[in-house]
């Protein structure tokens, strides 16, 4: 098996863990905005407003019982709100950056597959030129046909290796635009939805 369907077979690993983080996080957010959906508009909440067993609901619950702690003692004037929440920001941008940096190793995967087939091609032609310099003493129409022919075989065999590489790089950056795209959505996601807290404790 050559490195290049290796990396291929790599990439296809890369590209399902990004998307399956992405999925995750996606569902992850839909229950955590359930929850703001579901908190009180002039007092903090007494009860257990995210019930969800996820990290960002712990992070959210402890934010509104430190809110409330503060409320409760007439201290909310000195509460900073932005340092409280601040490890849910933190938690929801590493979850984001996760399939940021697995399309950035797709990207690098897709110049790989095409330095590899490139690879394998000019050393095609490098083999059939040195035949030919070994056999300069030999000009008859025999051997002069026999080392055209070598060329035109390894000239052929690096655009067909080359159009291969082209390919299967494509397919594996569209795979990098792909998971990016998704991310910058999911991104745009998290913090509306990490806003909307905030907004929502500042204006309590």
């Amino acid at each position: 098996m050559s490195y290049s369907v290796l990396i291929l077979l790599a990439s296809l690993c890369i590209a399902t863990m990004a998307l399956r983080q992405i999925l995750s996080t996606n569902l992850e957010l839909s229950e955590f905005e359930r929850g703001l959906k579901k908190l009180p508009d002039s007092k903090f909440p007494d009860g257990l407003i995210f019930q969800g067993r996820r990290e960002s609901s712990k992070l959210a619950t402890e934010f509104l019982r430190l809110c409330s702690h503060a409320a409760e003692r007439q201290m909310l004037g000195a509460l900073d709100v932005e340092r409280a929440s601040a490890p849910l920001g933190n938690y929801f941008r590493t979850r984001v950056n996760t399939p940021r940096s697995l399309a950035g190793v797709l990207v690098l995967c897709g110049l790989l597959v095409t330095l590899l087939n490139l690879q394998g091609s000019v050393g095609t032609l490098g083999a059939s030129f040195q035949h030919l310099s070994e056999n300069q003493t030999d000009i008859s129409p025999s051997t002069a046909a026999r080392s055209v022919k070598e060329i035109q075989t390894a000239m052929g065999e690096i655009a067909g290796r080359a159009r291969d590489a082209f390919q299967q790089s494509f397919l594996v950056i569209l795979s990098a635009a792909l998971v990016l795209g998704l991310t910058l959505l999911l991104n745009n996601r998290a913090q509306r939805a990490f806003r909307d807290l905030t907004i929502w404790a500042n204006a309590t």
